[in-house]
């Protein structure tokens, strides 16, 4: 209890040596500005509010004769420690980073929602927000320290991962590009991330598709080969292989289930399985109703492939007309020292005013500002109808009646020669038709003389066929008559001597007299 008391008491003395110094300071703060009253007023009231608890518990009077107050000058090392402790800028600036789900969370988009809500709920200090991308959710925190939790101890099983720092990239089509070529002598060069060949259905087309970091270039090398000319990669629509629509992805897909060949209400795969089968399928196409597939360039709903420009020109409109070249008046825009009087030309009046005044040529040209007044009314604005030219640019009437003359008998004599060049070509056409007919008949008929000649040939043949047929123990008896012939013939030339001459008459004579074998010698 002494202790206690004795700690009030240095406490109470503390407390008033304060109040002393503070009023003391508040005389001077008076003295100085307005900005110093305030200071001291609100230290004064901290001050009570630490009195009335010093009063209340006197174990707290040590702490606060301790505690430094705020316009006290710091010490050395608390200085030394307070710049060298490292300033998150993220928090500073407001800066956010993405971070990516990973693939093996095996979260749907739903569940992902309700994920980012917890941990915002847990929190709040992350200030996360779920964003759906274009291939990929992601989502977006506020803080180192938000990145640094998230992808190493993650939340709730998911640890999040940083997307890689790739630089400024864009897939790019380069072609020519021979096939026989190794897509990968591309990336010899430092820019380019990634080359590979441009392969459609199956098939290797001459052309790279590849990813370019930086600038791109209008050419690249290859290596033997000189250089090839880089274009744009135009990216193809997007389609949803879930609703067959446009736009949209099937993992974000709203829409009932459709399909893209007969667009009935049911998966794509069972029409496609159909069609390798051989299978004939009604198709028609679920977005314009055309008998058509839904992924087809004829679709009128399809999305029209456009490339961006390449350079950032703005394209804007030309000033509105500041100055009525029909009456004389001025107009929103001009100034002071561009006014010059100005009336309507030789040979015509302006509306509302008396007859027309000529204009010197010597008048100086009218030069339109370009600052605009916007407090300009309706009715100050130019009229409608066109200004008209200056009256020395312009041709006498005569002139023009001239030259319309000339121009109205140019046109007539090209519309002369044309009927005669239509008239030749039509009787051209006629006689070329006619010739073309006659030889064709001629060549019909010699086409079918030659089909009777071939018919009447093959029914002689038949015939002569027919005759000359000898069955079978006909030439075996035949055949045999001759050996008998010939071996009788042997044995009387070795007896006679007879000669080869002879030999052979004997063997026509005796075949002739036989009437079984018609021999040709």
């Amino acid at each position: 209890m002494a202790s206690n008391q004795v700690n009030l008491m240095e406490g109470e003395q503390a407390v008033g040596l304060s109040d002393a110094l503070m009023d003391r300071a508040a005389e001077e703060g008076t003295e100085n500005n307005s900005e110093g009253t305030f200071q001291v007023y609100q230290s004064r009231k901290k001050k009570r509010k630490d009195r009335e608890s010093l009063e209340g518990n006197g174990d707290n009077s040590i702490a606060l004769i301790n505690k430094r107050p705020r316009d006290a000058a710091p010490d050395a090392e608390s200085t030394a420690e307070e710049d060298t402790q490292p300033v998150d800028k993220t928090k500073a600036t407001g800066e956010r980073k993405r971070l990516y789900f990973p693939n093996s969370c095996g979260l749907t988009l739903s569940q992902k929602r309700l994920w980012s809500a917890k941990l915002a709920q847990q929190y709040r200090s992350f200030k996360p927000t779920l964003k759906e991308g274009l291939n990929r959710p992601f989502i977006t925190v506020e803080g180192t320290e938000a990145v640094a939790t998230l992808t190493t101890e993650g939340y709730d099983g998911v640890v999040m991962e940083q997307p890689k720092d790739t630089g400024n990239l864009t897939k790019v089509f380069i072609a020519p590009y021979d096939c026989l070529l190794d897509p990968e002598l591309l990336q010899d060069d430092d820019r380019v991330v990634w080359a590979k060949r441009h392969v459609v259905r199956g098939e290797k087309k001459k052309s790279v598709v590849a990813l370019v970091r930086g600038e791109v270039p209008e050419k690249l090398h290859v290596l033997g080969n000189g250089y090839r000319r880089v274009h744009k990669y135009i990216e193809q629509p997007i389609q949803c292989y879930n609703c067959s629509q446009w736009n949209h992805k099937a993992w974000s897909c709203r829409y009932e289930v459709c399909c893209r060949f007969c667009g009935k209400n049911h998966h794509s795969s069972e029409c496609g399985k159909k069609i390798k089968e051989g299978e004939t399928v009604e198709v028609r196409c679920c977005n314009c109703g055309k008998p058509h597939n839904a992924a087809s360039k004829l679709c009128e709903k399809r999305p029209k492939m456009s490339s961006k420009p390449d350079n950032k020109v703005k394209f804007v409109d030309a000033p509105v007309p500041i100055r009525n070249a029909w009456d004389g008046t001025d107009e929103i825009g001009m100034a002071g020292d561009q006014v010059t009087s100005h009336v309507a030309p030789k040979g015509f009046s302006a509306p509302g005013n008396g007859p027309s005044v000529a204009i010197s040529s010597t008048s100086p040209p009218i030069i339109p500002s370009t600052t605009v007044s916007h407090t300009a009314s309706p009715a100050m604005l130019p009229p409608t109808a066109p200004p008209l030219p200056h009256h020395d640019s312009t041709p006498d009437n005569g002139i023009l009646q001239d030259i319309m003359r000339e121009m109205r008998a140019n046109f007539a004599k090209l519309y002369e020669k044309v009927d005669t060049l239509e008239k030749k070509y039509e009787a051209k056409m006629d006689t070329l038709e006619k010739k073309c007919e006659e030889k064709i008949n001629e060549m019909e008929k010699k086409y079918e003389a030659l089909k009777e000649e071939v018919s009447a040939a093959k029914g002689n043949n038949k015939k002569k066929d027919e005759e000359e047929e000898i069955t079978p123990l006909e030439l075996k008896q035949n055949c045999q008559a001759i050996e008998n012939v010939l071996m009788n013939l042997a044995i009387s030339a070795q007896k006679e001597k007879i000669t080869k001459s002879s030999l052979r008459e004997a063997v026509v004579t005796a075949l002739s007299n036989s009437n079984q074998v018609q021999y040709n010698g």
